[in-house]
């Protein structure tokens, strides 16, 4: 999200928060005693709190007199904390100096960016001793195991700023195919194989019968909100595996070409092909193009474009030996002319 205020800046920070559960409790516990007066403020004040953190972390926030814990795991200071043989684990909160000082700490962020602070004035770290049983192991990078059965399908999530639109789409298919066979080239260390991901046999060939991987993009409201693989032939583990390479890095169109970048993507899901959308894989006597049709032969001399657009789609349908079609209605799209094109040569 963008950190800066006032100019144009594409800077981006780091939009970090914990997520507890829509019914999750956090209790606070405050030593000493309040004079009558205090007590009645603090109620109020619990009474009137919106949000914990952030505007969209809604909260109901209360007063509870006599609460104890029901265990001993209190996250507490380090200056109160227990001494132990290891070196305890700890976070550090933001707390304000005593005694408060309540025009410093309800100064607005613009002003705090302004001073050049990181933290509102009259606010200091306190390091919290984090209970040994409550700390979280740092979670393993998720990857696909071996499996006995073919997976035709890989399902992906896409995150970009902005969001990619569905007219880049070719673009965006186009760039997740080089990226996965350029981490497939790594892990195999260049050795020749035949390889779905890129459609080609060992001696770099084309695959003839259709069994090799299609780049897909799903789209919702004019924007790319998904991807998959899909190959009929079933990938091999070290396929899948370079897949999993890729929720370390980002795709883009190579640079001259136009087309989002930067893009986030990683494995969500991997299966057959009922991960695929109805839409994409059910049967049907006709067909409407949601995005452009592209011809992968150049047209001839003299050829009508009815005549050029039905020899490239009974072409393609000999390929996946399916019934040739009895006719092809060729549709007016302005939108379409919108759509980028990606490559002027390189692989297919």
């Amino acid at each position: 999200m963008p950190h800066r205020s006032g100019a144009a800046s594409t800077d981006l920070a780091l939009d970090a928060f914990a997520v507890l559960g829509g019914d999750a409790t956090i209790h606070v516990l405050c030593p000493g005693e309040l004079t009558s007066a205090e007590d009645k403020a603090l109620d109020r004040l619990a009474g009137s709190l919106p949000y914990l953190g952030r505007a969209d972390s809604l909260c109901d926030a209360r007063v509870e007199r006599g609460w104890t814990p029901s265990s001993e795991r209190l996250a507490v200071p380090l200056d109160l904390a227990e001494d132990t043989a290891e070196e305890p684990a700890t976070v550090n909160l933001l707390a304000p100096h005593l005694p408060l000082d309540v025009t410093a700490l309800t100064r607005r962020p613009a002003e705090v960016r302004a001073a050049r602070l990181l933290y509102p004035p009259g606010s200091r770290q306190v390091p919290y001793v984090v209970p040994p049983h409550e700390r979280r192991q740092p979670r393993a990078r998720r990857s696909v195991r071996a499996t006995t059965s073919a997976v035709t399908t890989v399902r992906l999530s896409i995150a970009g700023t902005p969001q990619p639109r569905a007219r880049d789409l070719v673009t965006i298919t186009d760039a997740l195919r080089a990226a996965c066979v350029k981490a497939l080239t790594a892990i195999r260390e260049g050795k020749p194989a035949i390889s779905l991901l890129a459609g080609k046999d060992a001696a770099g060939q084309p695959l003839e019968g259709h069994q090799h991987a299609s780049f897909l993009a799903l789209t919702e409201n004019e924007y790319v909100n998904g991807l998959a693989i899909w190959a009929p032939g079933g990938l091999s583990n070290d396929e899948l595996q370079a897949l999993t390479r890729l929720a370390g890095r980002t795709i883009g169109p190579p640079q001259g070409v136009p087309g989002p970048r930067d893009l986030h993507v990683r494995v969500t899901g991997h299966g057959g092909p009922e991960l695929l959308p109805p839409s994409l894989t059910g049967p049907a006597t006709s067909w409407i193009s949601m995005t452009p049709f592209i011809p992968t032969h150049h047209r001839r001399r003299r050829q009508s474009t009815h005549e050029y657009l039905h020899t490239e789609i009974e072409r393609e349908l000999q390929h996946r030996k399916i019934a040739t079609a009895a006719t092809v209605t060729q549709t007016s799209r302005p939108e379409w002319a919108l759509y980028t094109r990606c490559r002027g040569g390189g692989d297919g």
